[in-house]
């Protein structure tokens, strides 16, 4: 009871601090979580960077302009440089592809991330996957033998012919065999003997406009989803700008939605995480 006090109190403090405060406006951002073990191996940059930004008390030309007088211009257009124009609101910085720099780089972690999984579930023999739902009979006396299940290797334990394609150092050509469409996501994950695909699409925004970058997403591909005849699909909308503590639990996070009486349904989902 104490706890949940203090913790109210907390909270309204910081709903009246119009810059410390903003993380209490990030409605669509999923809670970050830093265990000791992440904290202990971090550099204290960055341990630094994470805390300061999330208080929006970096040594932006904004802050240093409101704390010691000095040009709170941006160094490549003359808009107030503030946390979130340096992040994601300057033009000159977006037609530079600083942007796209940084969104290609997110890319290529979940990518890893996934490809290593992809590798490890195939190799995997078609015998060591059991349903969640299995149990096997253990005389008395003997010890019962783990069997995987679909909690320890996810929804990709189903299947050992996962291929994912990537949006990142040439054009991603959407797989034919699944359709025939000018679909570019950045990333497809299929397996041909499940006929499931996953088709992700990333986009780092600033998290106050988690939802409307979702929207956006949601709305650039409403028209371009093509239909994929005898193919179960599941469309994820994902944010990331911090991957270190999300994407282990990525594959967990990812559903089937799509019954087998329905060639195709998309349900998409926000999965969010981290400042940018």
């Amino acid at each position: 009871e104490v706890r949940r006090h203090e913790q109210a109190t907390r909270c309204v403090k910081a709903i009246s601090q119009a810059k410390q405060g903003q993380w209490t406006r990030w409605e669509g951002v999923e809670r970050r979580k830093i265990s000791w073990r992440e904290l202990m191996g971090m550099e204290a940059f960055h341990i630094s960077f994470i805390l300061r930004a999330t208080y929006d008390v970096l040594p932006s030309p904004s802050n240093l302009n409101q704390w010691y007088g000095e040009d709170p211009t941006c160094p490549l257009c003359p808009s107030p440089a503030n946390l979130k124009h340096i992040l994601v609101g300057c033009k000159i910085s977006l037609s530079q592809g600083r942007y796209t720099w940084r969104h290609n780089h997110v890319l290529k972690c979940l990518a890893a991330t996934l490809e290593s999984r992809r590798l490890k579930i195939n190799s995997l023999p078609p015998s060591s996957f059991h349903p969640s739902y299995a149990r096997e009979f253990t005389r008395e006396g003997t010890k019962t033998a783990k069997v995987q299940t679909i909690s320890d290797v996810g929804q990709l334990g189903r299947a050992r012919d996962w291929k994912l394609v990537v949006d990142l150092n040439q054009r991603l050509h959407f797989p034919s065999e699944i359709a025939t469409t000018n679909l570019r996501p950045d990333l497809v994950l299929w397996s041909s003997s499940l006929h499931t695909v996953y088709i992700i699409e990333l986009t780092v925004p600033w998290e106050d406009a988690v939802e409307e970058a979702f929207e956006r997403k949601s709305l650039n591909n409403a028209d371009g989803n093509p239909r994929f005849a005898q193919w179960k699909s599941a469309a994820e909308a994902s944010w990331a700008s911090q991957l270190s503590g999300c994407l282990r639990n990525w594959e967990c996070k990812v559903k089937l939605y799509a019954e087998p009486s329905k060639p195709y349904q998309v349900q998409q989902k926000k999965q969010v995480d981290g400042s940018g």
